[in-house]
């Protein structure tokens, strides 16, 4: 039943007409809700980081330290790189996500946004919304698929304490507007608005609800925090030794062994509940795994022992630096400007990096990773 959820996120009519625009990607969701995402022959979702520079300073960001060692080297993402990965893609029909840093800071955005209305993928930009407005038109004019604009406050002020920029969540309004105003009829872009839960609106979820009602938008996502703890982290960099794993660890690594005390777990429960009794009258399509045990995932609990992740065998990431990687370890397997997509899909070093996952799954720095965070279970 996990695996239907990439079908359940949209409305049946949002789904057909994505279906409709991208039948490769279609066909392969359904293929892989009936035979599982082992052994596909192209990765099913391909992160492009177009960029390293950022306009909001989030404290939770959980690609700070990989953006630190991107800026090091100063350059965004080669477009014959963006435009490579497209081209072998088109057969395929991944979804192909357009990420930073923010990615509307990338100085060939709008070619990026035109390669996305000309090739048979699913092309989802994630965005803070800061720039929205000014891309709104070529956001519509290229039939982007999706949106998805991170809000994880309800006011402006809740707003602010993501990102420390004033006025952020009125230009987020003013962007989905422009957004909305623009598309008008048309079926594209479907825009999804994405919260983390964090410190700051733990107890306020159904006020951010109620903004994104007011937004006029019908998708939300809910996530749970991605957090690596200290013990945690002390075990990963040993694990990392060991296993030649050098890249950046895609997660917030906090101070101590828990993000959220008991009682704030309670007030988040109380939050989640409250969404829940007031989703009927405002019609909102909601994503969130409900079922995860809280009181442990906001703990120092580890992950058990025969949690799986799909994120190995089913995504790469291509980072500014041209190099792809896999999972939060951001361990390097190829280059994107050398190697085709599906050569590194299928070559050595992946294969080797799945082996040992195999071995030792979950990994240290898979705590509380986004490959886990949805289906993350304990041992009792």
């Amino acid at each position: 039943m996990k695996r239907l959820r990439n079908l359940t996120i949209f409305s049946p009519m949002d789904s057909l007409r994505l279906a409709c625009r991208v039948p490769w990607c279609a066909m392969a969701v359904a293929r892989d809700a009936v035979r599982g995402v082992r052994n596909l022959p192209y990765p099913r979702r391909i992160g492009l980081f177009l960029t390293d520079r950022c306009n909001f300073a989030c404290p939770m960001c959980a690609v700070v330290d990989a953006r630190n060692r991107g800026l090091q080297h100063g350059r965004d993402l080669p477009f014959e790189i963006v435009e490579r990965v497209f081209r072998e893609s088109g057969a395929h029909g991944p979804v192909i996500d357009l990420l930073g840093g923010e990615p509307l800071l990338y100085g060939q955005i709008g070619e990026v946004f035109r390669l996305a209305g000309r090739h048979r993928v699913v092309t989802a930009l994630t965005t803070n919304g800061l720039l929205l407005r000014d891309h709104a038109e070529s956001i519509v004019e290229q039939r982007v698929p999706l949106v998805q604009v991170s809000l994880d406050g309800w006011d402006a002020g809740s707003q602010r304490l993501r990102g420390g920029v004033k006025q952020s969540f009125e230009r987020i309004e003013e962007g989905i507007a422009a957004l909305l105003r623009l598309r008008g009829r048309k079926a594209f872009p479907i825009i999804r608005i994405l919260t983390a839960i964090t410190r700051h609106n733990y107890a306020h979820l159904d006020r951010i609800q109620r903004a994104v009602h007011a937004l006029g938008v019908k998708y939300w996502g809910i996530a749970n925090y991605f957090f690596v703890t200290e013990s945690a982290m002390r075990v990963h960099r040993g694990f990392a030794l060991a296993n030649g794993l050098t890249g950046a660890v895609a997660a917030d690594a906090i101070d101590g062994d828990t993000y959220l005390t008991p009682e704030q777990v309670r007030e988040l429960k109380a939050s989640l509940a409250r969404v829940r009794a007031q989703n009927p009258s405002l019609g909102l399509h909601i994503t969130y795994s409900w079922d995860t045990d809280l009181d442990r995932y906001y703990s120092a609990c580890p992950p058990a022992r025969a949690c799986q992740c799909e994120v190995p065998y089913n995504r790469l990431d291509v980072h500014t630096g041209g190099g792809v990687a896999v999972c939060v370890s951001g361990k390097t397997v190829g280059h994107a400007g050398a190697e085709r997509i599906a050569d590194v899909w299928r070559g050595a070093q992946l294969r080797r990096y799945r082996r040992m996952y195999e071995a030792s799954r979950p990994m240290p720095m898979c705590f509380r990773c986004c490959g886990l965070s949805a289906t993350v279970t304990f041992d009792r």
